[in-house]
């Protein structure tokens, strides 16, 4: 089944949904993506809305709530809704008036659905924000209705956070509390040092340096940051993103004076996770750096963090401080998978997602041409200045993330068990401790890039965490 045109309506429902036996060969399976959210709009009271959501979040803000509350209802929610709204305003993308990182995500959801429908049509994927819309109530909700017996919700972020992964468990559980037939529903496990995931961020990497007009001394690996404060409490965040670094250090033969770690966007005077990215910009360009580049492996999509914040802070930063030539990597967005992705067995470990165009969003002193921002629907960027809106996107600009983030998430966290003998994607599906969404009459195998399904009627596999 493909994903509905509008996110706010619900799924086309079969007319006995209410009458169906959950469990049995008639009723769905969802498949929910979800991304962080964007606010409905640029203006003052769009962003404060998105703003009060996301910050009033526990898991995002842990500190004490009577001091909190007064510091963002008095403060931040008065002074910060302008000026971030004006940061929104030079990614917008115009023509559908929204964030990129809602169409990018819809983009997703949309090619991915084709794909898990050729499987069993019982399948719905569906998409959702944690914060702004649509909400997670709302598509959870819509899939219950739909009749979908069992959901599993795929937090669109490599590394675990408590700040977003967990949040996004939060939320759906939530939902529940108010479903008086609740739907069976997983939570998806990261995917920071699967095989296909390394490789996907390996190949992008090597097809956009391969393409820009110069070599990089230095590439940098930014992820969101996170206090450090919330590490010592136990969040294994920084240790995530070190093994995603590890395995594409090892990937690319590249050592961490040539491909470093940095952390961006921390806010506040609380110490955050180090190096600071903005920080390392400034002091290459201070050592005699000229040529630089930064990928951001933590972010499934490009959105305001990548786009503004590495794509147009930084790389003023760099050239403020001595540098020449500077490139933002895209996300991975809606790379489509061309070789290996659908292979079967181990060999889904090994696939390659390749995706046409040239590589780097490119930025020297000198005016570049306009060029189309890789994998990123509907936006451009001009070489001298920060990303903006491309006002012709068409049906090439709905895109999805098949074969890398959402397939990641949906192999390591829901739709797959080791029911094939021997079956296995890079490391083994056993060694994800997988929950099968099992009917009477099949059992889906998803592995990381290659799904299937395998006629077990009598099966019985283990639930394991």
């Amino acid at each position: 089944m493909s994903m509905p045109q509008n996110p706010t309506q619900p799924p086309s429902a079969p007319s006995a949904t209410t009458d169906a036996v959950w469990g049995d060969s008639t009723t769905r399976i969802g498949v929910l993506l979800v991304n962080l959210g964007t606010p409905d709009g640029t203006d003052y009271w769009s962003m404060r809305r998105y703003l009060k959501e996301f910050l009033s979040d526990r898991r995002v803000i842990e500190t004490n709530r009577v001091l909190w509350w007064f510091i963002l209802n008095a403060v931040i929610l008065t002074i910060r809704p302008g000026p971030k709204g004006r940061d929104y305003e030079t990614i917008w993308n115009k023509e559908r008036n929204e964030g990129p990182l809602l169409t990018i995500t819809r983009a997703q959801a949309e090619k991915l659905a084709p794909r898990m429908a050729a499987l069993d049509s019982r399948i719905t994927v569906d998409f959702a924000m944690r914060y702004g819309n649509p909400s997670m109530a709302s598509r959870i909700t819509a899939l219950e209705k739909a009749g979908c017996a069992r959901i599993l919700v795929v937090p669109l972020y490599p590394q675990y956070a408590a700040a977003t992964t967990a949040t996004v468990g939060d939320a759906a559980f939530d939902v529940l509390k108010t479903i008086r037939r609740q739907p069976a529903l997983r939570i998806a496990p990261p995917w920071q040092d699967h095989p296909v995931y390394i490789e996907a961020l390996a190949s992008e990497l090597e097809r956009h340096l391969a393409a820009l007009d110069f070599e990089p001394e230095v590439i940098l690996a930014s992820f969101h940051g996170i206090p450090k404060s919330y590490v010592d409490r136990g969040d294994p965040y920084p240790e995530h993103c070190r093994q995603t670094m590890r395995l594409l250090r090892k990937r690319m033969g590249m050592d961490e004076n040539r491909l470093r770690l940095t952390f961006q966007s921390r806010f506040g005077k609380e110490e955050w996770l180090t190096p600071y990215t903005d920080e390392t910009v400034k002091a290459l360009g201070d050592s005699g750096v000229k040529r630089l580049a930064i990928l951001t492996p933590g972010f499934v999509a490009d959105c305001l963090e990548t786009l503004e914040e590495i794509g147009g802070e930084n790389r003023e930063y760099f050239l403020e401080h001595g540098g020449e030539q500077f490139a933002a990597i895209p996300c991975l967005n809606d790379t489509p998978p061309r070789h290996g992705c659908s292979g079967s067995g181990g060999a889904a470990g090994t696939g390659r997602m390749d995706r046409p165009g040239p590589g780097g969003l490119s930025a020297q002193k000198t005016p570049q041409p306009v060029q189309k921002l890789r994998g990123i629907s509907g936006i451009n960027t001009h070489a001298g200045n920060r990303p903006t809106p491309h006002m012709g996107a068409g049906p090439e600009a709905a895109g999805a993330l098949t074969c890398s983030a959402a397939e990641a998430g949906i192999s390591a966290g829901g739709l797959g068990c080791g029911c094939a003998a021997g079956r296995e994607a890079g490391r083994g599906l056993a060694g994800f401790g997988l929950m099968t969404f099992r009917t009477r009459e099949i059992t889906l195998a998803c592995s990381f890039g290659d799904f299937s399904i395998v006629k077990c009627p009598m099966l019985v596999s283990s639930a394991r965490s």
